[in-house]
C-alpha cells in the first residue's frame, strides 16, 4: 500500500491521537525504554500520548519523566510521523524532539507501573533489529547518522495491519 493510499484509508479514521517523544543522548548513547506491550517486549524511544492542554513538547517531557524518572527539556523538532492502524481504524500523529537532561548525571529508573521494564542509555545498534519497535527503528535509520547535527525535520509514515507493519 502506498503512503497516499494509506492516508486516504484514514480520512475517515474513527480515532486519531497525538503523541510525542524525546531523543536524549549521553556519551553517544541513546535513552531508550524496554516496554511490555501486547505485541511483545521492544526497545523504543520514551514517548506517549498528548493530554488535553499540553503542547507536543510538554507531552514529550512528561512521557520521559513518567517512563524513566528523568527530567528533560525538549529542544528542536527532529521528526514527525503518521502511524496508521488499518485493523483498528485509527491513527497516531506524532513528533520526536531532541532533548537535554536537566541533570546530566541523573540515573534513569524504569517506571514499572507504566509497563517499563528497563530504562537506560544504550547504543541502539547493538540490539537485534527485531528488539526495536518499528517506529524507533525507522526513526534511527534516518536520524542516528546525523545525531550531532541540527537538520530540517523529516516525516515517517507507518501502516500496520493484523499481519504487522507494511513499511
Amino acid at each position: 500500500m502506498t503512503q497516499g493510499a494509506a492516508a486516504e484509508a484514514f480520512l475517515g479514521a474513527t480515532r486519531t491521537t497525538a503523541g510525542a517523544g524525546v531523543l536524549v543522548l549521553r556519551n553517544d548513547k541513546l535513552l531508550m525504554v524496554r516496554q511490555a506491550r501486547a505485541t511483545g517486549m521492544r526497545w523504543e524511544i520514551p514517548a506517549g500520548g498528548q493530554e488535553p492542554g499540553e503542547t507536543l513538547e510538554m507531552a514529550a517531557a512528561r512521557e520521559a519523566k513518567e517512563e524513566t524518572g528523568l527530567t528533560v527539556e525538549p529542544q528542536n523538532l527532529v521528526c514527525t510521523y503518521s502511524s496508521y492502524r488499518i485493523d483498528q481504524g485509527s491513527m497516531v500523529l506524532g513528533a520526536f524532539y531532541r532533548a537535554t537532561l536537566t541533570d546530566p548525571d541523573a540515573v534513569a529508573v524504569p517506571q514499572r507501573d507504566d509497563g517499563i521494564v528497563a530504562a537506560e542509555f544504550i547504543d541502539p545498534f547493538v540490539l537485534p533489529e527485531g528488539d526495536i519497535s518499528r517506529l524507533t527503528y525507522r526513526l534511527l535509520e534516518q536520524w542516528w547518522p546525523h545525531r550531532e547535527s541540527v537538520l530540517p525535520p523529516f516525516h515517517l509514515t507507518l501502516t500496520r495491519t493484523t499481519n504487522g507493519y507494511q513499511n
